[in-house]
């Protein structure tokens, strides 16, 4: 018995160049996953210096980071129309809360490294002054 021969597939139409929204979108992605690595590396950096143990700190802000994209996909699913529309939005909130969050941040841990070298300061500063002063002079 001789077997039947396979078909040949039908000729594929060629590929029509992206349009303009699609280039738009791709570049926007481009530009959004590029400022959550920097918002991920300045949260870590911040974290260490503030924290210290810079490998927790890192590791910490990496799983967060992985959780809330994980939750993002799960989310996703109730989003079925208007999907340029609901990713604007997100990615300016997003990119709203991020800015105004690391500029706070930023800010709250120079207070915080102020105040500290401050206190330091005054607690060295007094007692070198109590022990200079405790000295008698010939």
């Amino acid at each position: 018995m001789i077997a039947p021969r396979a078909r040949a597939p039908a000729p594929r139409e060629p590929a029509s160049a992206p349009s303009a929204a699609e280039v738009a979108l791709l570049a926007s992605v481009f530009v959004v996953a590029a400022c959550g690595l920097v918002y991920e590396l300045a949260a870590g950096t911040l974290a260490s210096y503030l924290l210290g143990d810079s490998i927790l700190q890192f590791s910490t802000v990496i799983g967060t980071y992985l959780f809330a994209m994980g939750v993002g996909s799960w989310l996703s699913r109730f989003f079925e129309r208007q999907l340029v529309a609901h990713f604007l939005r997100i990615e300016l909130l997003v990119g709203l809360i991020g800015g105004a969050d690391a500029g706070g941040a930023v800010r709250a841990a120079d207070r915080w490294r102020r105040r500290r070298s401050a206190s330091r300061c005054t607690r060295s500063c007094s007692r070198s002054a109590s022990w200079s002063g405790s000295r008698s002079r010939s």
